[in-house]
């Protein structure tokens, strides 16, 4: 798994850390659905 610093200019902006970490959020989310149904599709 690989993880990445915050840009530092959103430790400053409240708005902008919530924006990004929802962004990632959702990546994350995305990211695990496509892990389960790469998964489903190997064990047809």
């Amino acid at each position: 798994m690989s993880y990445y610093q915050a840009p530092e200019e959103i430790l400053d902006d409240p708005a902008e850390a919530a924006k990004l970490a929802k962004q990632a959020y959702e990546t994350a989310l995305r990211s695990a659905a496509d892990k389960d149904r790469k998964k489903s599709s190997c064990l047809k």
